[in-house]
């Protein structure tokens, strides 16, 4: 994407909001008065404030501290599904190291193993962006290895 001088991407994505939206969400954003929100995570906040429930917010964050693998679900799809339930609960709360704790308890016991086995002992010595960085580096290999063999079929 061509990004114009002097803009950030919180403000390149609140300029573009408008377009991509419709009905509701669309008149709702219209009566905000212009010029009180400047950045990405003012109008995030706002929209959750306006269109969540307190409801739909503790259903979430519950999703997400009890997730568990699905028993035919690959470390790329569970990855996948977790990083999706975090930005549906965008205002969660939970530090890189609580996601990461929940998601690796989450997995199923051969999952984990295979985590740890390419670690070269256990996650529980790494940092959380060394864990994130090596299931996303795994994540990658799967998901580039499984396209590799689905376009060799056809």
């Amino acid at each position: 994407m061509c990004r114009p001088d002097g803009f950030t991407d919180s403000q390149i994505k609140l300029r573009l909001r408008r377009f991509t939206l419709i009905g509701r969400t669309k008149d709702w954003l219209r009566c905000i008065p212009s010029g009180t929100i400047y950045i990405w995570k003012e109008l995030e906040d706002k929209f959750l404030e306006r269109f969540y429930t307190n409801s739909q917010f503790l259903e979430r964050k519950v999703e997400i501290i009890w997730f568990k693998q699905g028993e035919s679900e690959s470390l790329y799809e569970v990855y996948e599904r977790f990083k999706l339930l975090l930005r549906k609960c965008s205002n969660q709360n939970f530090d890189n190291m609580e996601q990461m704790h929940m998601f690796t308890r989450g997995l199923r016991t051969q999952t984990r193993m295979l985590i740890d086995a390419s670690t070269g002992g256990t996650i529980k010595n790494k940092n959380e962006d060394e864990v994130k960085q090596l299931i996303e580096n795994m994540c990658l290999n799967e998901y580039r290895s499984t396209n590799e063999r689905s376009t060799k079929k056809k």
